[in-house]
């Protein structure tokens, strides 16, 4: 938070900030907590024009294969094209049994508890500790995420996409 306090004191402009904590928290407890103090403290800031998004927390795909140019599967000799839906990707995580890490299936409930607590901060508007506030909005990217099982860097690191890669697809929902 200190940095990012620096930053935005020495920024004179309309700022937008796009921020997320879920990837490497191992209880929905503990994200709930740091979620809210990372709230008050976005509260805190006093810039009622500046954009402030939470991103949705994605889990990787087990067993992800380096990405290559062509995008050839060379364990199966094909290649790898996204998945099709959310049932799709919901199947490979059960066929595949359980997770590589025990909080990738709790992505799903960090992100429902950011979501109603930024449309509850919405609903009952901007607290009285700090009227001044920028809005907190949600940059949902979970769903069109979980298809890309197709650009990871691979090896022991299925959590983190390539670029160019989903990621870059993540700044159209601003359009």
């Amino acid at each position: 938070p200190n940095y990012t306090r620096q930053f935005i004191s020495t920024s004179p402009g309309r700022v937008v900030m796009v921020f997320n904590i879920g990837a490497h928290y191992h209880n929905i407890t503990h994200f709930e907590e740091d979620f809210d103090v990372w709230v008050n403290f976005v509260r805190s800031l006093r810039r009622p024009n500046d954009l402030v998004f939470f991103r949705t927390t994605v889990p990787g795909h087990p067993r992800c294969v380096p990405r290559r140019p062509k995008q050839f599967d060379w364990r199966n000799g094909k290649r790898i094209k996204p998945l099709e839906s959310y049932q799709q990707f919901s199947e490979l995580f059960l066929r595949n049994g359980p997770l590589p890490f025990a909080n990738w299936g709790q992505f799903e409930a960090y992100n429902s508890y950011a979501k109603k607590q930024t449309l509850r901060l919405s609903r009952t508007g901007r607290s009285s500790s700090s009227p001044s506030g920028p809005r907190i909005r949600v940059l949902d990217v979970f769903n069109m995420t979980v298809l890309r099982n197709d650009a990871y860097a691979g090896g022991v690191d299925c959590l983190h996409h390539m670029n160019p890669g989903p990621v870059d697809w993540w700044t159209h929902l601003f359009y």
